[in-house]
């Protein structure tokens, strides 16, 4: 092999690697932002089809395709992405305090100041803000598919 072919390899072989440093960081999630139950693929190796949970923690998803409702075991995978057929889960609304914004027999989830988020009936939250971990900063409109088991 000649010198010259070397150095193109080489340098393929340098884009190539380059090429997939920019794909893994593409693909690289901070599941500790991702909500308890959004849908994402799992497999124990390359080797395993995907299979399709809900997501628990990081790197645990609900057992036998499960929610958080089901009081279901969470199971460790290898592998885990978000599942990119899935129905988008939410659209969120950022949230300033106030009025209630929509019917109180609407289910909601809302994201608190301190991060933790939950979903229930609008009517039963408080929606001003005391300047307290507990203010809704985010909510979202749960339509029945995002209900676990309905």
């Amino acid at each position: 092999m000649k010198l010259e072919d070397l150095e193109k390899k080489y340098e393929e072989l340098g884009q190539e690697i380059e090429r997939l440093k920019k794909k893994e960081k593409k693909e690289n999630i901070d599941w500790s932002k991702v909500p308890v139950d959004q849908p994402v693929l799992v497999r124990d190796g390359p080797d395993e089809n995907w299979k399709k949970r809900f997501f628990a923690c990081p790197g645990g998803a609900w057992d036998n395709g499960c929610t958080s409702r089901a009081g279901a075991w969470t199971i460790s995978f290898q592998e885990m992405k978000l599942d990119p057929d899935a129905e988008p889960i939410l659209n969120w609304h950022p949230w300033h305090g106030g009025k209630r914004p929509v019917d109180e027999n609407l289910h909601i989830a809302y994201m608190m100041r301190n991060g933790e988020w939950a979903i229930d009936r609008a009517g039963s939250l408080h929606w001003s803000h005391d300047d307290l971990e507990c203010d809704i900063i985010w909510y979202a409109i749960v339509t029945p598919s995002h209900l676990p088991g309905v």
